[in-house]
């Protein structure tokens, strides 16, 4: 992206386009995550649903919008790991924490 220095300051929409910029996003820290997971139970709460089933990958896609460059997989493998309660169940436990395959069947209403 290049700027004009016409007066010094970039104009609005060019300032909007670099706060904007993905390198500039702020990266999402587990509470972010732990913060979206929750909204996913609530989204399917109201929804009516009986439970609903996690992929750890696509929590990271929707935590950082579309999977950043900043590999989340570890922070999003806690947020889940410290969501889980005795009547969840852990559809697929993958070899490593770095692989995506880590999916949990949450229960729901989580009152």
């Amino acid at each position: 992206m290049v700027f004009r220095r016409s007066g010094g300051r970039p104009k609005r929409d060019e300032a909007c386009a670099l706060l904007d910029a993905p390198s500039l996003r702020r990266v999402p820290t587990k509470s972010d995550i732990s913060r979206v997971l929750r909204g996913m139970f609530r989204d399917a709460e109201v929804r009516g649903q009986r439970h609903i089933d996690v992929v750890a990958s696509k929590l990271e896609q929707a935590a950082d919008g579309n999977g950043g460059q900043e590999y989340r997989l570890p922070l999003c493998f806690d947020a889940m790991i410290e969501e889980l309660w005795t009547d969840d169940e852990v559809l697929h436990w993958p070899p490593s924490v770095a692989a995506a395959e880590l999916v949990i069947r949450f229960r729901l209403p989580r009152h």
